[in-house]
């Protein structure tokens, strides 16, 4: 099944790459082991390639989970942040909140300024007000 994923992944497409990422994020939850062979397809390029919110926000989980393994994902967690903000899209603000605030605590240096970045965003342009009393809460746990 490993392999025939890959396959699908190498083909680079955009509909079939979202779609392997959400199956994937399944498989990595209840398979954690599997990710050292999926480790070089989530790079930059897989961020180009989904675009549809549920693959991103399988991907966004993905680099939260395992993102101490993938080399660049605290700059593709910004990237990811950065694109969301231009465009004014709130949809991934919950999954961006969570993945970082599991990242942080792998990966501290590289995503203190994100993480700050993030949460500032979050409370000034967020109307979900459950959204905002947990950036509010990490922040608290975090100070």
């Amino acid at each position: 099944v490993s392999n025939q994923l890959k396959n699908f992944l190498a083909l680079s497409i955009n509909y079939v790459t979202n779609e392997i990422i959400v199956a994937l994020k399944d498989i990595l939850r209840k398979y954690p082991e599997f990710i050292n062979e999926f480790k070089p397809f989530f790079g930059r390029e897989c961020l180009s390639q989904t675009t549809q919110a549920s693959g991103r926000a399988a991907y966004i989980w993905i680099l939260g989970r395992f993102g101490e393994q993938v080399d660049d994902a605290p700059y593709i967690l910004e990237k990811i942040i950065e694109e969301e903000q231009e465009v004014g899209a709130t949809h991934l603000q919950s999954p961006l909140v969570t993945a970082c605030t599991q990242l942080f605590f792998k990966r501290a240096p590289e995503m203190k300024e994100i993480l700050a970045l993030l949460y500032k965003h979050v409370l000034k342009t967020s109307t979900d007000a459950d959204l905002r009393q947990k950036v509010v809460f990490y922040f608290r746990l975090l100070k």
